[in-house]
């Protein structure tokens, strides 16, 4: 069976500035073919082959105009698309971070991320071996004071040094578990969010999370309305009598 196409005439295309829109043409064509799907498309049903036939032919032409709508919407587009492919890769080297491109900042940015974990290595080496540094001094201490006390048994002035020994070991100790909390853990990446444009950020935060946007301005208006307006446009405001 042929398949319905936009009609050569309406599908001309003229090297002048008069050429037609191809949207008009694909319109006048969806409109012919929408007005033939519904005189069978009228409630009623199919009731023999002959029908069933001009149906499927019907069927075909809607497919065709379907895709020959898509066709001509493709090669509107396509210059646009061009253009944003061209302005894509002139800014490649620059910030371009795909499988084939590196831009210099994404290098640059990489390079000093490198360097700031090596750093971080240093330092969290350096302090890990400093905690282990107070605790062996600690435990070390720790002994001591053991022995302190048990050879004070009996002398007072002795047991008097052994306690002493005793505290400088726990104060050893509390030092190397605050410098083993000290020791980062690694490194972690923040992201900061700056509204650059206000009023399109409103409009992709009311698309992202309405519920949200209307409490916010629910909110926004109460507090106009403690303030004494009585008026706001998209609100309601009603006046009711409560017991204090």
């Amino acid at each position: 069976m042929a398949k319905a196409t936009i009609p050569a005439a309406d599908r001309e295309v003229r090297s002048d500035d008069n050429a037609p829109d191809p949207f008009d043409a694909c319109a006048v064509h969806v409109d012919s073919l929408y007005e033939e799907v519904g005189h069978w498309a009228d409630g009623q049903e199919i009731e023999n082959e002959k029908q069933a036939a001009a149906v499927d032919q019907l069927i075909d032409d809607v497919k065709a105009a379907i895709e020959a709508c898509e066709n001509a919407r493709d090669e509107a587009i396509r210059p646009l698309t061009e253009q944003v492919t061209s302005i894509r890769e002139r800014w490649y080297p620059l910030i371009g971070e795909t499988k084939k491109v590196t831009g210099r900042l994404i290098r640059a940015k990489a390079v000093l991320l490198q360097a700031k974990t090596i750093w971080g290595n240093k330092v969290r080496a350096r302090q890990a071996a400093e905690a282990e540094r107070l605790r062996q001094e600690a435990l070390k201490k720790a002994q001591e004071a053991g022995e302190a006390a048990r050879a004070a048994v009996g002398n007072l002035e002795a047991s008097e040094e052994a306690e002493a020994l005793v505290r400088e070991a726990q104060g050893l100790l509390k030092g190397a578990q605050r410098a083993e909390k000290d020791v980062p853990k690694g490194m972690r990446t923040i992201w900061r969010v700056e509204v650059a444009q206000p009023n399109i950020a409103l409009r992709t935060m009311w698309q992202r999370h309405p519920q949200d946007m209307i409490a916010f301005a629910k909110q926004l208006a109460e507090r106009d309305v403690r303030e004494g307006r009585r008026t706001l446009e998209g609100f309601t405001i009603t006046e009711d009598k409560v017991a204090f």
